[in-house]
């Protein structure tokens, strides 16, 4: 099951990370799971929130943020295009 951060209390958490920016970063295990279940290996997906109190999902490669949304049905959709053009590469 995917987190959903509208249902789960991801919120109310200690954060696995918090930047030199104050933005607040907690790992989504489930959607780095189905990441990985789709070959994307290099892909962490994120609940993030920032020092002004927005609240994303990113997904990070291993250097960059390479998506970010208040959507958590675009970031799946995301995903799924980015499997679609990796597969591309084959």
């Amino acid at each position: 099951m995917i987190k959903n951060p509208l249902t789960d209390d991801i919120w109310n958490s200690e954060p696995d990370f918090v930047n030199e920016i104050g933005t607040k970063w907690w790992l989504d295990l489930d959607t780095t799971k189905y990441c990985t279940s789709k070959g994307l290996k290099y892909i962490k997906a994120w609940f993030i929130e920032t020092s002004e109190s927005e609240r994303l999902r990113v997904l990070t490669n291993t250097k960059n943020v390479i998506y970010e949304s208040t959507s958590w049905e675009s970031v799946l959709i995301w995903i799924d295009a980015l499997k679609f053009i990796d597969g591309m590469d084959e």
